[in-house]
């Protein structure tokens, strides 16, 4: 048998699941934005010093994009271990 990882004061009521759903693809999205922009971050020092305008935000559009596609297709598994702890 499986230990829940939340206290069940957080558990006792059962939220929906569509709602749940959508607030753990959310969490792995953030996740995988904060991922991608630390390894894109740790690359910087080895690149080139130049100048880029505006496209540190096109970057930043990428990584969301990448992360959301991602979180989109189950890759890392978060979402649904969130959806299935808070559900029940």
């Amino acid at each position: 048998m499986q230990t829940p990882i939340l206290p069940p004061s957080l558990t006792a009521g059962t939220p929906e699941r569509p709602t749940v759903r959508q607030a753990a693809r959310e969490f792995e999205t953030a996740f995988l934005v904060e991922m991608l922009k630390a390894a894109r971050q740790a690359n910087e020092p080895l690149a080139e010093e130049r100048e880029m305008t505006g496209a540190e935000n096109y970057q930043e559009f990428a990584e969301r994009y990448l992360a959301e596609e991602l979180a989109g297709k189950n890759v890392l598994g978060f979402a649904q271990l969130l959806e299935r702890e808070l559900t029940g």
